[in-house]
């Protein structure tokens, strides 16, 4: 329900022991804040990845980069 994210704003790509985000070529962009204190806001198209304790702004919604816990799919997805 974030009116500032586009239903294709930003990819994210999970391996064990890794994830990806890309921003799609977003209009308002997306910042990833890492656990060491940088901010860096992504660039169209480039993968970068993130590590447990960085988070992700898109808008003003966030996801918080952490270890999975039990079944993937309810970890991603709870609110």
């Amino acid at each position: 329900s974030d009116e500032s994210v586009s239903r294709t704003h930003l990819t994210v790509q999970l391996d064990p022991g890794r994830a990806v985000v890309i921003d799609r070529g977003s209009t308002n962009g997306t910042v990833v804040h890492h656990r060491d204190g940088r901010e860096q806001p992504l660039r169209p198209h480039e993968p970068q990845e993130v590590g447990e304790g960085a988070v992700v702004v898109l808008g003003v919604t966030t996801l918080h980069v952490g270890r999975a816990v039990g079944d993937l799919e309810h970890t991603v997805l709870r609110r």
